[in-house]
């Protein structure tokens, strides 16, 4: 009674579009919970296990795990305060469930806050079924997390600079935007879509509110542990961009232009074909933006909701001048992207709700069947791509997995093993450490602690390492194979002899 009773001195209605968004969100925690169901076990991938590593390292101080500058240190602070109060791996997953579903929500309280109700429920019901969202909220990785705080960003921005609401959205805004930031770096861009819309909308104005100032300042001392860890760490406060942007420049075999629509061509039709030509038709009702510009200056909106496509058109060119310019070298892959498609979403919902309308005035039901065909036609093809790939993939590397629990009872904690083009996701699943690459042989047998030597053929080994038990047959015992199919050798566990 008590719920009911604040909900109704809020005036909160249960209407069509809020008991949709329920329905949405059930439907969101279903297909969630039940792939996570099928993928609890499965095996980490390098870059989960380089994560996991070193919250394992963090949380116990061993087995020892360094860390890569351009990997922010959020998720495995998270994961290692968890493994430090005895939770396991699962509890991570469940935890990354939750962001995901957490994104459904906040994809409708942004499309809804920008362009109503009805965009709100079409925005999540897509990233609901979206087959790359759902698969990479199978894995421990840090790409769904973000997403949460971007989003998170997105609305306080919009419900405190476009909705004027309250002035702790206004505050928040660059705090969220910071803490997603730990979380991965590219979250930085937001920042930039946000300032650029300001000065767009509200020119130097809002360097005069005291809350925009408030939220630099918190985000300011925010700021101040995570430079002093990059300095002691890795010798400098800015070691996170000097690694990833610096070092890494531009697409070197590749122009500005080429590289844009290169990363156009690949990214945009893996929403599908639906929601990519939705997408268009959405954009085609935000062109009124460049005949109202003037408006938009002057700060005179009008109905046209000028500075909420503002506000999104801003999203998209933000993003791709980011990838135009810098990219991922020649390594393009969606889940990078997942700020770009919910953008999308929003773009699509709006520009079907200007089409069901049109069509409404003609015949109403005709409408509804059209808009109903549209979404469940793209919520099939999604759900059918997430299941191939959520289920196909499950079962990689689970070779690495099972020679790791191996290792793991016969190595005393102080002991190690050497393997070397898999040494993220087998040291993980062995908990043991993994000696690395610049052993000869002279060193291998010195080391009493070093008992086993590793073979995976996951990733390229060099011809050395590949023919050290060929060469020396006395020194190398082989004890354990796993195959593919219960055919063909993948990993060969050897034994070092002394």
């Amino acid at each position: 009674m008590g719920l009911y009773k604040k909900i109704k001195e809020r005036g909160i209605k249960f209407t069509v579009e809020n008991k949709l968004f329920v329905v949405i969100f059930i439907l969101a925690a279903c297909i969630l919970f039940y792939y996570l169901s099928v993928t609890a076990n499965q095996a980490l991938w390098f870059d989960e296990a380089d994560y996991m590593n070193y919250a394992r390292f963090l949380a116990f101080g061993h087995p020892e795990w360094g860390f890569n500058p351009v990997r922010p240190p959020l998720f495995s602070l998270i994961a290692s305060v968890m493994m430090k109060i005895g939770f396991g791996e699962i509890v991570l997953r469940f935890l990354v469930v939750l962001f995901a579903l957490t994104n459904v929500f906040l994809t409708y309280i942004l499309a809804k806050d920008l362009f109503g109700k009805e965009v709100g429920a079409i925005a999540a019901f897509l990233q609901a079924v979206f087959w790359s969202h759902l698969f990479f909220a199978m894995r421990l990785l840090v790409d769904v997390p973000v997403l949460t705080f971007w989003l998170a960003s997105a609305v306080c921005c919009v419900r405190g600079y476009i909705k004027k609401r309250s002035h702790w959205y206004r505050m928040a805004v660059f705090p969220l935007l910071f803490i997603g930031f730990l979380m991965k770096y590219t979250n930085a861009l937001l920042a930039f879509v946000i300032l650029s819309f300001l000065l767009i909308t509200e020119h130097l104005q809002f360097l005069k509110d005291k809350t925009f100032w408030q939220g630099i300042g918190i985000t300011g001392l925010l700021s101040i542990p995570f430079f002093i860890w990059q300095y002691k760490a890795f010798d400098h406060p800015f070691a996170f961009f000097i690694q990833s942007i610096i070092k890494k420049g531009g697409i070197e075999s590749k122009g500005f232009f080429d590289s844009l629509f290169g990363h156009i061509a690949f990214l945009f039709p893996l929403a599908g074909i639906i929601i990519l030509i939705g997408c268009i038709i959405g954009f085609v009702y935000f062109m009124d933006i460049f005949m109202g510009i003037d408006l938009l200056w002057k700060g005179k909106e009008t109905e046209r909701r000028l500075k909420e496509k503002c506000f999104i058109l801003l999203w998209f060119v933000f993003i791709l001048l980011f990838v135009g310019k810098l990219g991922y070298g020649l390594y393009i892959e969606e889940r990078y992207y997942f700020n770009l498609y919910v953008a999308m979403f929003i773009v699509m919902g709006y520009g079907l709700m200007q089409i069901h309308t049109w069509i409404k005035n003609q015949r109403k039901e005709l409408a509804t069947i059209t808009l109903v065909i549209i979404l469940f036609s793209a919520a099939f093809t999604n759900l059918n791509q997430a299941d191939a790939i959520i289920k196909g993939k499950a079962e990689s590397f689970k070779q690495v997995k099972e020679a790791g629990a191996w290792l793991h009872t016969h190595l005393e904690e102080d002991e190690k093993f050497w393997s070397q083009p898999v040494s993220a996701e087998m040291q993980y699943h062995a908990g043991r450490r993994n000696q690395g690459p610049g052993y000869n042989i002279n060193a291998i047998v010195a080391d009493k602690k070093l008992k086993y030597l590793v073979l995976a053929g996951f990733n390229p080994m060099t011809d050395e390492y590949k023919g050290l038990p060929l060469k020396y047959p006395g020194i190398f015992k082989p004890v354990q194979v796993y195959t593919v199919d219960g055919k063909n050798p993948i990993v060969i566990i050897f034994e070092i002899m002394r």
